[in-house]
């Protein structure tokens, strides 16, 4: 199970694990999952619900040093929330870019 892919050794990708984990939590709390590539431009999938759009992008976990870069990349546009999901607890925001663990964000009260 998905456990077992975490912690034991596996040659499952372990960036498309937490991307199944975060879709399928925000299809529970009611979101669309939406993606156009001529529209978003380096994200993993976006999320609507109730006219408001999040723009997610999981980080690989052997990519650590790839977050500056996206949230470079990101910060033109400013439309909507951005969120860089990756697997440790350090946690940040600026200018609407949520660097955040992946524990943090499924476990957040709100999105």
């Amino acid at each position: 199970g998905l456990v077992a892919a975490l912690v034991g050794p596996h040659k499952i990708r372990r960036k498309a694990l937490l991307e199944n984990m975060i879709i399928i939590e925000a299809l529970k709390r009611g979101y669309t999952i939406i993606y156009d590539s001529s529209e978003y431009k380096d994200v993993d999938f976006v999320l609507s619900k109730d006219s408001e759009i999040k723009q997610i992008y999981v980080l690989d976990p052997k990519q650590k040093d790839v977050a500056i870069m996206i949230s470079n990349m990101l910060l033109k546009e400013n439309q909507s929330y951005h969120y860089i999901i990756h697997e440790s607890s350090l946690n940040s925001v600026r200018n609407n870019i949520h660097h955040i663990g992946i524990k943090e964000f499924l476990l957040a009260d709100k999105w």
